[in-house]
């Protein structure tokens, strides 16, 4: 018999009896095992894998594969994407994804609850920017985790955690372009990108550029009824339509740069390093300037006195850099991230001509007598400059330092330090510049403990029980000390079952750039008077407010989720939300007279008319605000045609990350994953059972564990040897059996069994100097060679493992019945090696030509409860769903998200619709409003009938057509008697309207 063990069967840091046991479970009883170590040098793409020692007809290979990079928690992922379901949703980078994946990885809270956190590999990152280009072909896998799961990593408990565990070997080179207009016309937006991606092992490199670009839309290519005093009494004045925009002018462009390296030594690490430039450069246009000519009697006349429209340029330019260390220190995973940013920016602002209100007088006096009018010269333009810096750096330890009854205690501190600045000037007011700076001292815990564990039969009947807690500090240099606290509830009475409690306080502050923007005027804005009922072009004033103060936020969420069996499978969520926080910032609300009352010196009017001429809406304070909401979701995965090639399972034998992991090129073989020696190991005899057609407890151990069946009468011999060894022998052997990669041979004498740890074991043994401890040898024999240890090693062992291979007559069938060989010919993985190379550039478009297809669907719902606004103490306090409104609108009471679509032989269609219900502000009533979009998107290599048995050019290529907006939806907006302000025009709230759009991927 002989026992191969696989170095990344292990993802517990700090599970030390149990990670023991099953390294002994892989003790080479026999003869020497080939397996490969983190240290181990790479084999050449190009070269055959070494099939290993050759098999007699007594020898049963045990193969056990992890889920590496996966994140090790009690807490069950909301959806989990493998290869096929990743490739189902056509995206073109991972930023992509993530917008399809909005609905699943938004935190329904309804305060702090924005994008969600994200991780490479089970490990922190400094920023987004560092990998949110890579293509989607370079994933794995994809975990959407709870909220709570946040906790674990250092961050608040309000927002979901979104992992990527990438493939092993990955490269492409890849050029986009896309083309899109509204059916309206009037507007062209255009897209170049271009990337480079290698991943090699823990060596991952990107490079991209990109540039988007988009046209000006003027209020006269959709016919916008003017309002009244922005057209002149004299006809041969020109029309303003043309010099008013709806969507500015836009150019930008990106360029990103990540590198990251693995480290060497027993336990490695991750450093990466990335730097980013964006420049974006946008132009609008603001009506005409007229100039109000009066006569000694006071008379005046409203006179364009040239067509030259009034224009706001605004250039912004922002540089980033960012780092990334995790290392494995001790018991600790340790991880250190670094962010560093300067964003200048400039908008210049047309001055307007003296004497264009009815307030002023221009000083030339009458008209001439023979009619000419005077010259009044141009007044040139406004300056309003900022720069902004931000500098900020976070060290987090993630630890298991406690074995509790019913598990592994799991800690995490965190400490940091930020600094951001910014300063701004603008010329209108002549004063200082504004200068304000932050730096922001932080520290925080947090604490998941089991208390009761069916595994560890622990209060059993209860199932399992966890508590998790939280406490952070932040000390401001502007706002002094702020605190946050969290305590929360997961119990999982039955496998697929879960539900959560979790309570929130926290006290935050405004951003700097909320509080010290540059103040900047937009003239001729059409606004709707709630006071006057009419339509009038006012001067809308945005920046930063100094004001603001600090914030409370206190949150509460119950949960519950439910795995079922259906289609593929399928999971059922149910939320409930409360939010009671004091001193919020908000935005300046809807100008309803309850708000103008509350805010009299943010509105500025005619004093002889009462005609509205500006609204500040800078950000303001309110003295409470209150939610209430339920959240509902469902999320579906089936496939399609699944008695094609592979019996429907996805690659790596149906588990993301599973035995081969690789993706189907077009011709059948693997690519794009490749097994290295730190990630994962190939498929010795059959691909590895999947956890998610094992059961609950296999579905649990493959995603924590990673699945080693377990037997108790090989476990019982193993440990018998281990524990017959003296503390100093087995330390030695240790030490001699797990000797760094390049030293040559396996550490052991010929014929002499060989004990490999992974490396995180064995640094949880090794002294000060390096070497496996005697002692801590001997603290670990204490705990695993007891007779009581034993008892309990086994039911832990039994009650996390999955169902162990089949034998007989099944012995060759993967889980879902299909016939599969149950090993390859060394011929044919060296012919699948050998290939590697080429076939992992670019890809095939994520499936292999007539495999399984998938579909998938998500259906999320929300039900507000409760939302309202207390303004100030004294009242007055606004129901945003009687009436009431913040911003440009009101809260819908109901709001749908759909997301669905297929992917078969090449061929996928996506397709997104939302719906929010009305409401009523005041004398206005807002329709609901629902809007449905489409997309479609071929493979060409996949597409026999245009490129043959070989894909040939069009390896790698692949075309979409979309149309947003389908329908050409816009809200209506109604007044008393059932006419449309001017304000609402459908095409002033949304100008762009059905959109159509191209795009051509190609993948080298």
């Amino acid at each position: 018999m002989r026992l191969e063990y696989r170095p990344t069967v292990f993802t517990s840091a700090f599970g030390i009896v149990s990670s023991f046991a099953l390294c002994a479970a892989s003790v080479v009883a026999a003869a020497p095992a080939h397996a490969q170590t983190d240290g181990a040098p790479d084999v050449p793409a190009e070269a055959p894998a070494d099939p290993g020692p050759p098999a007699d007809d007594n020898e049963i290979v045990v193969t056990a594969e992890r889920f590496f990079g996966s994140v090790e928690t009690e807490q069950a992922p909301i959806i989990e994407l493998d290869e096929a379901e990743i490739a189902s949703y056509g995206a073109n980078s991972i930023a992509d994804l993530v917008g399809q994946l909005s609905a699943q990885t938004g935190s329904g809270r309804g305060r702090g609850g924005g994008r969600p956190i994200f991780l490479i590999n089970g490990q922190r990152i400094s920023s987004f920017r560092e990998f949110r280009r890579y293509p989607p072909e370079a994933i794995k896998t994809v975990q959407v985790l709870p909220e709570e799961v946040a906790l674990e990593y250092g961050f608040s408990p309000d927002q979901r955690v979104l992992n990527f565990i990438l493939k092993d070997n990955f490269a492409s080179r890849e050029l986009e372009l896309g083309l899109s207009t509204p059916t309206a016309g009037g507007r062209l937006s255009s897209e170049v990108e271009a990337s480079l991606l290698t991943i090699d092992g823990p060596r991952r490199m990107n490079i991209a550029a990109e540039y988007n670009g988009s046209s000006l839309l003027t209020e006269n290519e959709r016919d916008i009824i003017q309002t009244a005093g922005s057209v002149s009494d004299v006809a041969t004045d020109p029309d303003p339509a043309p010099f008013r925009s709806l969507a500015s002018r836009s150019d930008n462009g990106e360029l990103d740069a990540t590198y990251s390296i693995g480290l060497g030594g027993g336990a490695g690490g991750q450093l990466t390093l990335s730097a980013g430039l964006d420049r974006t450069e946008t132009t609008s246009l603001s009506g005409l300037d007229t100039v109000i000519l009066r006569d000694a009697a006071g008379n005046g006349t409203i006179r364009v006195l040239d067509d030259n429209p009034l224009e706001r340029r605004s250039e912004s330019t922002t540089y980033t850099l960012g780092s990334a260390l995790n290392k494995r220190l001790g018991f600790w995973d340790m991880a250190a991230t670094f962010n560093a940013s300067r964003t200048d920016g400039q908008t210049e602002i047309d001055r307007r001509r003296p004497g264009n209100t009815l307030q002023d007088a221009v000083d030339a006096g009458a008209l001439a007598p023979d009619g000419v009018l005077p010259t009044v010269p141009d007044a040139g333009f406004d300056t309003a400059r900022s720069q902004a810096d931000a500098i900020s750096t976070k060290l987090t330890a993630r630890g298991r330092p406690l074995f509790l009854p019913a598990g592994e205690l799991r800690t995490n501190f965190d400490a940091g330090y930020s600094y951001t600045s910014i300063e701004s000037v603008d010329t209108r007011f002549g004063g200082p510049p504004t200068d304000l700076s932050r730096g922001d001292l932080s520290g925080g815990v947090s604490l998941v403990a089991p208390l009761t564990s069916r595994r560890e039969d622990v209060l059993a009947g209860l199932g399992d029980l966890t508590l998790s807690l939280g406490a952070g500090i932040n000390e401001l240099s502007d706002f002094g000390t702020l605190t946050d606290y969290n305590i929360g509830l997961t119990w999982q009475p039955v496998d697929k079952l879960t539900l959560s409690a979790t309570r929130i306080v926290a006290e935050a502050a405004p951003g700097l750039s909320v509080l010290g923007s540059p103040v900047v005027e937009t003239f001729n804005v059409p606004v709707f008077d709630f006071a006057t009922g009419a339509n009038t072009l006012a001067t809308i004033i945005t920046g930063g407010n100094p004001d603001l103060r600090a914030e409370t936020q206190k949150d509460w969420k119950l949960g519950a989720t439910l795995q079922l069996d259906w289609f593929d499978r399928t999971s059922l969520s149910v939320e409930y939300f409360a939010n009671s926080s004091r001193d919020t910032v908000e935005g300046f609300p809807l100008l309803t007279p309850t708000i103008e009352a509350a805010f009299p010196d943010r509105v500025t009017r005619d004093d002889l008319t009462g005609r509205l001429l500006a609204v500040d809406r800078r950000s303001v304070t309110f003295a409470r605000r209150d939610s209430e909401r339920l959240r509902f979701g469902v999320n579906l995965f089936g496939r399609i045609d699944d008695s094609g090639s592979g019996g429907g399972r996805p690659p790596g034998g149906g588990r993301p990350g599973g035995a081969r992991g690789g993706q189907a090129d077009t011709d059948g073989q693997t690519t794009g994953s490749e097994s290295n020696s730190s990630q994962s190991a190939p498929t010795t005899a059959r691909p590895t059972a999947s956890p998610r057609d094992d059961g609950a407890d296999g579905a649990r151990a493959g995603n924590r564990r990673g699945g080693m069946p377990f037997d108790p009468d090989r476990f019982a011999a193993l440990r018998q040897q281990v524990c017959a060894m003296e503390p100093a022998a087995l330390a030695a052997k240790l030490n001699r059996d797990n000797t760094e990669a390049g030293s040559g041979g396996n550490g052991a004498s010929d014929g002499e069994a060989v004990l490999r740890l992974p490396p995180q074991m064995l640094e949880r043994l090794r002294g000060d100097n390096g070497q496996v401890d005697p002692e801590r040898v001997g603290r670990l024999q204490a705990r695993l060679c007891s007779d009581e240890a034993s008892a309990r090693m086994a039911r832990r062992m039994e009650g996390r493992s999955p169902q162990p291979p089949a034998t007989g007559s099944d012995a060759a069938k993967p889980a879902d019945g299909h016939a599969k060989t149950e090993q390859q010919s060394s011929e044919q993985k060296g012919q699948q090696v050998g290939q590697s190379r080429s076939q992992r550039r670019g890809g095939g478009g994520g499936m292999r030509r007539g495999g399984p297809g998938r579909w998938n669907a998500s259906v999320y719902y929300s039900l507000e409860l409760r939302n309202d606004a207390l303004v100030a103490d004294a009242g007055p306090r606004l129901d945003l769903l009687d009436g009431d409104a913040l911003g440009g609108g009101g809260v819908a009471k109901h709001t749908v998200q759909f997301n669905g679509g297929f992917f078969t032989d090449g061929i996928g269609v996506r397709l997104n619709a939302n719906y929010d219900s009305g409401y009523e502000v005041d004398e206005l009533t807002f329709d609901g409003l629902a809007s449905v979009s489409a997309r479609a998107f071929i493979d060409l290599s996949q597409q026999t009938w245009l490129t043959g048995p070989e894909p040939g050019i069009f390896k790698g290529t692949r075309v979409s057509f979309s149309v947003s907006n389908i329908f050409d939806s816009r809200r209506k907006v109604t007044d008393g008697d059932g006419l449309v302000p001017l304000a609402y025009q459908p095409d002033l709230i949304d100008p762009v309207g059905r959109v159509v759009s191209f795009d051509l991927r190609k993948m080298f």
